[in-house]
């Protein structure tokens, strides 16, 4: 069922990831050039791609359509709870590999490892995007226990 809250919750959370694609994720100044950090590439501020970050965009897709997809697995609740939690470890997979570029690119400007990487917004998304799935989870638990409750009565 689409009105149910954790629906909202797991379209949210899909709708944040989704919104990684719009902006860069960081911002890393070299000595003599800047790069940006997307999630098609680490890129020189002139638009020279340095290196391809592909993997970050095709874990937003398999993000996007994983929190999708369990919003219809509405009828098996437990099968929704254990896809929840594994989407959790998808999106703390996510933070991981952000960061992972996010050094990389440091490696390619030259600097020091304690030089200043300046993150933007998006990536607090996929945090704002285990937050909305915990809370999806709760939802699908409590719903279940009204359901099994409703089961005991009969």
């Amino acid at each position: 069922m689409i009105q149910r809250i954790q629906s909202i919750y797991l379209f949210l959370c899909s709708l944040t990831v989704a919104l990684m694609f719009c902006w860069p994720l960081a911002f890393i100044k070299g000595y003599s050039e800047e790069f940006s950090l997307t999630t098609q590439g680490i890129f020189l501020i002139n638009g020279e791609q340095k290196e391809s970050t592909l993997i970050i965009a095709a874990f937003l897709i398999l993000e996007i359509l994983f929190s999708l997809s369990i919003i219809f697995f509405y009828k098996k609740r437990s099968l929704q709870i254990i896809l929840g939690k594994l989407n959790l470890l998808f999106l703390t997979l996510l933070i991981g590999v952000v960061f992972y570029y996010a050094d990389r690119a440091k490696l390619l400007t030259g600097l020091p490892n304690d030089s200043l990487v300046n993150y933007q917004l998006p990536c607090l998304f996929p945090v704002i995007s285990i937050i909305l799935n915990y809370l999806a989870i709760r939802a699908i638990k409590k719903d279940d226990d009204l359901v099994r409750a409703a089961d005991r009565l009969r």
